[in-house]
């Protein structure tokens, strides 16, 4: 027995004299298969693994550095794989965050060209908005850098990672700094993200010009063993003949995330080789298959990892050091807002919208403010960063100014075989004591015209508002609409202008709606036929009307698209008072002579709802849509089915004149069901029904009649192949409409088929 115990503290002895070894992790860059780090740093925790230091390149950056920030494996699994996360890389502020008093009406524009106004007049561009990446990742990692004094030696476990100064051709060992700063650094792909400044100088992705760092941990660390895990050996194993033509406008993504040096330091380095094959650099909706290919390949490697390591830490020795590192850290509490490179003006403009000097603010309380003020496109370019002050124990929220691109062209259109028309939208914004952004747009086709001119100015008052003044001018020709693949037996003679001149005034309804004041002079021209024989000779109809608007409305929007959408929702009620003259002129089709001027006024209740749920491959929605109204008929029947209030339950509804779809007060309901083929390419299936509370007849003498003994029922279908483009839908759709005219019709079209609102609507 003695012996036993002898033999025991002899072994126990040996093993405590063994030097410690010092581990060190190493992540390539790759883009979204870098977020197989995650799936392997799980593994090499769960099993005990030590990790005294990581360094990471690009994603691997990007991964290391939350990971010496103080965040679990488990927690960067649920931030990799939440939707939030996909908003944060593709460049988009998420719906929780998207302030709707911001945006502007939807138009059918293909792109946004940025220009900076100076002397050089600079186009300038990238790919994905960072606003919220930036945010993000400076709220993220900012109590970390607080807590190692922004020293990357004091982290959780030390770090690395590199950027790439292009101008001398330099890779850059970041190793102290704001820790944000260094994670935005490595992952600035040329092109997609727009490159910031680490200390003086702009860095641009660290994979550029090394995408997998064993040099820097194994000269940095000195360890005695480096877990060095590469997701960027190749792109494809064989040449992607089939889709070459598609990848080759991703060449520069591939080019960076290109074959890694698995070479160095082969003594004393095990190498981790995730399967991508089935992955892209681009495939980040992939997250979940991808972290799991990485804890697969890291676990079939765990053998070899524990001969060539000893020693071991238990999970729960590895979350005491992390709570014990987190502890040490503040909360995330703003007493002060550092403005960089704003006028004095701007500077007034900026501190009143967030209202910091008197009070501070919680992280929710700053995100807030910050994510209302970059929905509005002028702040799209402001790069924010949060500074600890250890003389008070709190932070600072920065803004720095990067403005470029005030000045935004928007070309579009759509291209149909039925009312092709092409786009042009210009917007200029300048910031000083007020935000104000002069917008011009501009419309020509065959069916269509239109030009709008508006000056929008944001006002930082409690609640945050807009005062706008526009003008919009409107031109249909609907005998100019006609479709090349279905032929119409019964054209529609009728011209409309409308224009009108109004003040808006917008106040936020909470994060997601708004509510809006407006009053206008408007003033309409239409000629119009009374009879579907028409001859070159005869005369047209003329009906002017001219006079006064004013109402209030309340929107609510979170629509993943402004047309086909397949999520989220729409809320709208509009409450309306209009007055006005009508002057009608017969022409040649009139049953009378006799010219009219009468006076008109009438108020008009219209509200409408509409709302996507998504079960997985299938999308189910439903819309329904109330018009009341007082209004009176006009001279005759053909002039007050103009006037009525007219029902669009499809996108091309707009470019027809439905008849049996008008009425001054209606009910209309619709169900649509949608089958995904994948995030691109659709099926939509949808039908609708239409109610007038008293139809619009025509009398014997063309007069219009209202119908209040008879119930009215018309029916509206559609079926759609839609494919979603960065430009706009591309869509085949066969439409059935309960109308006399044009029951049938048959519709190719690519892009937005939206138009500016009519002076009336």
């Amino acid at each position: 027995m003695k012996s036993l115990v002898l033999i025991g503290c002899l072994s126990l002895l040996m093993v405590s004299k063994l030097p410690a070894q010092k581990v060190a992790v190493v992540l390539s860059g790759g883009g979204a298969k870098g977020i197989a780090h995650v799936g392997a740093l799980k593994a090499l925790e769960e099993n005990g693994i030590p990790i005294d230091a990581i360094a990471g390149t690009s994603m691997g950056g990007v991964v290391g550095g939350f990971y010496a920030a103080g965040y679990s494996p488990q927690q960067l699994e649920q931030i990799v794989i939440s939707d939030e996360f996909q908003d944060w890389i593709n460049g988009r502020i998420s719906k929780k965050q998207r302030c709707f008093l911001s945006q502007q009406d939807p138009t059918p524009s293909w792109l946004t060209l940025n220009f900076r106004l100076d002397s050089s007049f600079n186009l300038t561009s990238s790919i994905a908005n960072d606003n919220s990446l930036n945010f993000q990742l400076a709220t993220m990692l900012a109590q970390a850098s607080q807590r190692a004094g922004n020293n990357f030696d004091s982290l959780f476990v030390p770090f690395r990672t590199t950027g790439s100064e292009i101008f001398t051709q330099e890779l850059v060992n970041l190793k102290s700094g704001r820790l944000n700063e260094a994670v935005r650094a490595t992952m600035t792909v040329p092109l997609f993200y727009r490159p910031i400044k680490v200390n003086g100088r702009y860095l641009f992705d660290g994979g550029i010009y090394n995408n997998f760092p064993i040099d820097i941990a194994l000269n940095d660390f000195k360890p005695d063993i480096v877990i060095a895990v590469n997701v960027s050996d190749k792109n494809f194993s064989e040449y992607p003949a089939d889709k070459d033509e598609q990848l080759i406008t991703q060449a520069l993504v591939y080019t960076l995330f290109g074959k890694a040096d698995t070479m160095q330091g082969t003594d004393n380095v095990i190498y981790i080789h995730p399967n991508m094959s089935k992955f892209s650099s681009l495939d980040f909706l992939s997250a979940p298959a991808i972290k799991d290919s990485g804890y697969t390949a890291t676990l079939r490697m765990m053998s070899k990892i524990k001969s060539m390591i000893q020693r071991r830490v238990s999970p729960d020795e590895v979350q005491q050091e992390r709570v014990a590192f987190l502890a040490d850290t503040l909360p995330l509490v703003f007493r002060r807002l550092v403005l960089s490179d704003f006028s004095t003006g701007q500077q007034s403009f900026i501190r009143k919208f967030f209202d910091l000097e008197k009070k501070s603010l919680t992280l929710k309380e700053i995100s807030d403010r910050y994510f209302r003020l970059v929905s509005e496109d002028y702040f799209r370019r402001i790069i924010p960063g949060v500074n600890y002050n250890p003389s008070d124990k709190s932070f600072d929220f920065e803004l720095k100014n990067a403005s470029e691109g005030t000045l935004r062209v928007n070309p579009g259109g759509v291209l149909a075989t039925r009312s092709s028309f092409m786009y042009l939208g210009l917007s200029y914004t300048r910031l000083n004591r007020l935000l104000t952004t002069f917008s011009a747009n501009a419309y020509t086709g065959g069916f269509y015209k239109s030009a709008q001119f508006s000056t929008r100015a944001y006002i930082p008052t409690k609640p945050y508002l807009y005062i706008e003044p526009v003008f919009t001018i409107n031109v249909w020709d609907y005998l100019d609409s006609d479709d090349f693949l279905v032929e119409s037996d019964i054209p529609t003679i009728l011209q409309q202008i409308d224009r009108k001149a109004g003040l808006q005034l917008g106040i936020p309804a909470g994060r997601k709606g708004k509510w809006v004041l407006q009053a206008a002079y408007v003033w309409n021209r239409d000629m119009f036929s009374n009879n579907e024989a028409f001859k070159a000779t005869d005369q047209l109809d003329k009906l002017k009307f001219e006079g006064f608007r004013a109402g209030l409305s309340y929107e609510a929007n979170t629509l993943n698209h402004p047309q086909y959408p397949s999520s989220g929702g729409r809320t709208k009620l509009a409450l309306d008072y209009v007055e006005g003259v009508e002057n009608y002129l017969p022409g040649s089709t009139a049953a009378t002579e006799e010219s009219r001027r009468k006076f008109h006024q009438w108020i008009r209740f219209k509200g409408s709802v509409e709302e996507y749920f998504n079960l997985n491959k299938i999308s189910l929605g439903y819309a329904l849509e109330a018009v009341f109204s007082n209004q009176e008929f006009f001279a005759n029947f053909q002039a007050s089915l103009l006037y009525a209030s007219a029902a669009n339950p499809f996108a091309d509804s707009r470019t027809l004149f439905l008849q049996n779809f008008r009425a001054n007060s209606y009910a209309l309901g619709g169900l649509t069901a949608i089958y995904h083929f994948n995030k691109r390419l659709e099926f939509r299936l949808a039908g609708y029904t239409f109610s007038p509370l008293w139809k619009i007849a025509e009398g014997d003498r063309q007069q219009a009649l209202m119908l209040k003994d008879q119930f009215s029922v018309s029916l509206a279908s559609t079926a759609a192949l839609v494919y979603h483009t960065p430009i706009g839908p591309v869509s085949l759709r066969f439409n059935y409409y309960d109308d006399r005219e044009t029951p049938f019709t048959l519709m190719a079209h690519l892009g937005y088929l939206l138009y500016n609102r009519r002076s009336l609507d």
